[in-house]
């Protein structure tokens, strides 16, 4: 039985240096580690961070487990950004998408989309609009894991853990979020 460590990412916010809606978040953006350009600055701190864990865990099977908030406003380019750092880390830590759990937090809503969609919808669950709210998002899922965004299930993957008989359960609680900010069920 080989060691394994399980990284766990959280709030990336990777942040559009731009107008998004209306707000200027250029400070905000420039607050923050990773900004949705591919810059020298982004690449260096996935370096550092990728030698560090790679010396730290050297002979480690790595998992990779990320809870949420990779986008700051769930725009496209944030996500264009956020693949090119993710499979960066992927690649240098040799983690296979096998051994990768990613779920959407509350910034991955896009909330512009999914009030056009309940806009759009008179039905009674309207305003839950699954599939505009995860519109890059799944998108960005797809190009990451391989695999579909499951629009319509609370949970979003599993990943388990044979030989060491543990089982991660990637849980989204933003399932019954709409276009208004609620609580995560």
């Amino acid at each position: 039985m080989s060691k394994k460590a399980f990284i766990h990412l959280s709030d990336l916010h990777v942040a559009a240096k731009q107008r998004v809606g209306g707000v200027d978040n250029s400070e905000r953006a420039n607050k923050t580690w990773l900004v949705a350009q591919t810059d020298e600055d982004n690449h260096d701190y996935i370096k550092v961070f990728c030698e560090y864990v790679k010396k730290k865990y050297k002979d480690y099977d790595m998992s990779l487990l990320i809870s949420g908030d990779i986008s700051d406003m769930s725009e496209k380019n944030e996500y264009d950004c956020a693949e090119t750092f993710l499979k960066q880390i992927m690649y240098e830590l040799n983690i296979p998408k096998e051994r990768l759990l990613l779920v959407p937090g509350n910034h991955d809503i896009n909330r512009k989309e999914c009030q056009q969609e309940a806009e759009s919808d008179n039905s009674k669950q309207a305003h839950l609009c699954n599939h505009g709210k995860y519109k890059f998002f799944a998108e960005f899922y797809q190009n990451i894991t391989g695999k579909d965004y499951p629009y319509d299930d609370p949970i979003v993957d599993l990943m388990p853990v044979d030989d060491e008989k543990l089982l991660f359960v990637g849980v989204n609680s933003n399932f019954k979020i709409g276009y208004v900010d609620g609580y995560g069920a």
